[in-house]
């Protein structure tokens, strides 16, 4: 039983990140739709890569990346946005139009920025650190050396967390308190019904067996046939639209089987201490009060967030893959 309200855990953590960070579902958790989708949908991808990294020894922060970016690619398949931009007052229009049939703005930003580090890498980094103060031996991801280039992203992550969090919720303080809290006690109510098992937070509940692996795939395989077909499928390209996507599958798949593997010990893992978490956490607070307050400014840093990302999401990906292959400076 355990093991349900921790796969759980995981499903809030990525719908805080990415769903509630993105001002994407609104107050999600009373929403029906996204109880039945949108939950279901983040929470088994993300197992799913997780446990593909686990059963394969890709814990370097390049390689969950690029599991990420796999993870992205659900955006054509089962949204259609990559095929044909974000869906606004009922219509789609990609940004900066289509290249090979593909939104190549949204492309950028979803593929190479959003979902591997939102949908994915925060949320499990998160869960691994409510993991280590449970359980101090156990571990998912390993250390990341801070990097010039992987400050420079931290950064522009906190900026467009905070940012497209606020802008897209109207700038509506109350609206803000609404979404923030109302997601945040959700995963501190769950928290406190794991914390009262005999093993909270255990590696083994969210990383399956292949019973478990199976079912997730199988899950998984369902919802891409189902909303293919029934969700915005008057979105659906021509054939030639496909050909990018599959390659952007390709891609990652190859160097990720070539890349060097490296397995966990305890002494490696990443995780914060509590004092930068909370300074964190205080930064956060604090940067979106006052981006709710001073409008201009808001909307400026949202623009330039938004093209920052599109412009460096491309040279992340090429350097993420480099570093996977060769990773002697990443750990």
């Amino acid at each position: 039983m355990a093991r349900i309200w921790e796969i759980l855990q995981i499903g809030f953590l990525s719908m805080f990140y990415a769903e509630v960070l993105s001002g994407s579902s609104q107050l999600w958790f009373i929403q029906p739709f996204s109880w039945l989708i949108t939950l279901p949908l983040y929470m088994f991808h993300v197992l799913f890569f997780l446990n593909i990294s686990q059963r394969l020894n890709l814990h370097r922060f390049s390689q969950q990346y690029l599991l990420g970016t796999i993870f992205g690619l659900y955006e054509s398949w089962i949204t259609k946005v990559l095929w044909s931009g974000y869906p606004s007052s009922g219509m789609r229009e990609p940004i900066l139009g289509l290249f090979g049939g593909i939104a190549i703005f949204e492309f950028s930003v979803l593929v190479f920025f959003f979902h591997p580090i939102f949908a994915y890498i925060l949320p499990v980094y998160s869960y691994q650190q409510l993991m280590r103060s449970y359980n101090s031996h156990q571990s998912l991801f390993l250390k990341i050396k801070p990097t010039r280039i992987i400050k420079l992203f931290a950064i522009l992550t906190f900026l467009f967390g905070t940012t497209t969090f606020v802008f897209n919720l109207g700038l509506n303080l109350i609206s803000i308190i609404m979404n923030l809290v109302g997601a945040l006690l959700l995963i501190l109510l769950n928290h406190l019904i794991i914390t009262h098992k005999d093993i909270p937070y255990s590696s083994d509940h969210i990383i399956f067996e292949n019973k478990g692996f199976i079912l997730t795939c199988f899950y998984l395989i369902i919802l891409y046939i189902f909303t293919y077909f029934v969700l915005a499928p008057e979105y659906i390209p021509d054939m030639s639209a496909f050909v990018p996507i599959v390659v952007f599958y390709i891609i990652p798949i190859v160097v990720l089987y070539r890349s060097p593997k490296m397995k966990l010990d305890e002494t490696s893992s990443f995780c914060i201490s509590r004092q930068q978490l909370l300074m964190i956490s205080g930064l956060f607070i604090v940067s979106i009060i006052i981006l709710a307050i001073i409008p201009p400014i808001t909307t400026i840093l949202m623009i330039f967030v938004q093209f920052t990302t599109f412009l460096i999401g491309p040279v992340f990906y090429i350097y993420m893959n480099w570093k996977c292959i060769y990773p002697q400076s990443e750990n």
